[in-house]
C-alpha cells in the first residue's frame, strides 16, 4: 500500500511540476493516461448508480465534471442541441472525445461506435452497454446496414431519440478533418431529420488551458422531397456542406488559441 501511495504521490508531483501550458504534447500524454485509468475507477460507481435509479447518461454526467476538476479545464458548451430527433455529427480526434461527448449528449441519445469497444474496455464497456450505445461491426456490411436501418426507424418514429455519429469514420491523426463518409447523412435524409454539427476543439491546442470549447453549430435541414433514387447524391452534397462548416469552425477555434498566444 505504501508503495502505491509513493508512486501516486510521485506521479502527482511530476504532473504539477511540468508547465502544461508550454508543453501541450506532454500534457496530452498525461491526459490520455489519466483518462484511461480514472475512467476504469469511475465505471463501478457510475454503473451502480445506473442500476439504482435506472439512469443512462444522467449517471455519466459526473465523468466530465471529474476530469474538468482533474485537468483544471472547463468544458464549455457553446450553443444548444435541438430538442427534437436529429443526427448529431461530431469530429473525432481520440478517446478523449468521450469526455466532452458525455457532457453534451442528450439523455435520450445514443452513439454509433465500433463493435470492438463492446468488450475491449472492461468495466467501461459494461457502461457502454448500459447506456445503449449502438455497436457496428464494420467487417460485416449486412449487419452494419441492418443496424443503420434500425436507427433510421427510431429517428422517424414518435420516440424521442437522437444519434451521435462520427462521420470521419476513424480518428483524425492531424489537425485537419478527414473526408466525411455519407452514412450519417443518408440516415438523416431517409429519416427526414436535421443534421446537427458539433465541433470539439483540438485537444492538443487547448491542453493545459482553462477552457476546452465545444461548438454546436446551427442545424442543417435537408430537403424533405428527396426521393430514394437521389439519396446518395443528396447525402454526398449534405456531407460536403456539413464538413465545410465544421472545418471552418475547427480552424477558428485553433486560431483563437494562436491569437491568444501572440
Amino acid at each position: 500500500m505504501r508503495v502505491w501511495l509513493f508512486y501516486i504521490g510521485f506521479y502527482c508531483l511530476i504532473r504539477q511540476t511540468i508547465d502544461m501550458k508550454s508543453s501541450p504534447k506532454v500534457d496530452i500524454i498525461f491526459r490520455r493516461f489519466e483518462f484511461f485509468f480514472v475512467s476504469q475507477l469511475l465505471a463501478v460507481p457510475v454503473f451502480t448508480y445506473q442500476l439504482l435509479v435506472n439512469a443512462k447518461f444522467e449517471a455519466t454526467r459526473v465523468v466530465p465534471f471529474v476530469f474538468s476538476w482533474l485537468w483544471r479545464t472547463k468544458i464549455e458548451i457553446r450553443g444548444e442541441i435541438l430538442n427534437e430527433n436529429c443526427v448529431i455529427v461530431c469530429n473525432h480526434q481520440s478517446g478523449l472525445d468521450i469526455c466532452p461527448l458525455l457532457k453534451f449528449i442528450p439523455y435520450h441519445g445514443s452513439v454509433v461506435t465500433k463493435a470492438s469497444l463492446a468488450k475491449s474496455l472492461g468495466p467501461v464497456s459494461v457502461i457502454f452497454h448500459k447506456l445503449g450505445l449502438t455497436f457496428i461491426d464494420r467487417t460485416d456490411r449486412q449487419k452494419a446496414l441492418a443496424t443503420m436501418s434500425s436507427i433510421e426507424k427510431r429517428l422517424a418514429s414518435n420516440e424521442k431519440y437522437c444519434i451521435v455519429i462520427f462521420p470521419e469514420g476513424t480518428r483524425a491523426p492531424t489537425k485537419e478533418l478527414l473526408p466525411f463518409k455519407v452514412g450519417a447523412f443518408q440516415t438523416a435524409l431517409r429519416a427526414r431529420v436535421p443534421v446537427v454539427p458539433i465541433v470539439i476543439a483540438n485537444h492538443e491546442d487547448y491542453a493545459g488551458r482553462d477552457v476546452l470549447p465545444i461548438q454546436i453549430l446551427d442545424p442543417i435541414y435537408s430537403n424533405e422531397n428527396v426521393n430514394s433514387d437521389d439519396i446518395s447524391a443528396a447525402a454526398k452534397e449534405l456531407s460536403l456542406e456539413t464538413r465545410q462548416k465544421m472545418a471552418i469552425c475547427y480552424k477558428n477555434l485553433s486560431g483563437n488559441i494562436a491569437t491568444a498566444k501572440s
